[in-house]
């Protein structure tokens, strides 16, 4: 892959997963906010709406991903072992973190 695709992707990756976090946030004070003024009921379509846009964000943090591991190349003076095992605890970790945040999300929103 070219290095400004790699680039481009990289960036798309990293911004994808800004906004899916920044969406997180804005969900759930905007779901307090609403509890606290009585307006859950009128307030849930927008709470849906940020719920999907987490998801479309959530696949291009998935897609993104995806092409990055495909046109990894290790460029540093580390262990390849350990750091392909600190990518995937990394991985992991993250992954978990994205569930969870997402199963939240639909809570907020659906629930």
């Amino acid at each position: 892959m070219p290095a400004g695709l790699r680039i481009v992707n990289n960036f798309v990756h990293d911004l994808a997963t800004g906004f899916w976090l920044a969406l997180v946030i804005a969900a759930s004070a905007l779901r307090r906010t609403l509890v606290a003024a009585g307006l859950l009921a009128p307030g849930r379509p927008v709470l849906v709406l940020l719920f999907r846009w987490a998801v479309v964000a959530l696949a291009f943090i998935l897609f993104t991903g995806v092409v990055r591991a495909a046109v990894y190349r290790d460029g540093g003076d580390a262990d390849p072992r350990l750091k392909r095992r600190l990518l995937l605890i990394k991985h992991a970790l993250l992954g978990a973190a994205f569930a969870l945040g997402t199963a939240y999300l639909y809570q907020l929103a659906l629930a």
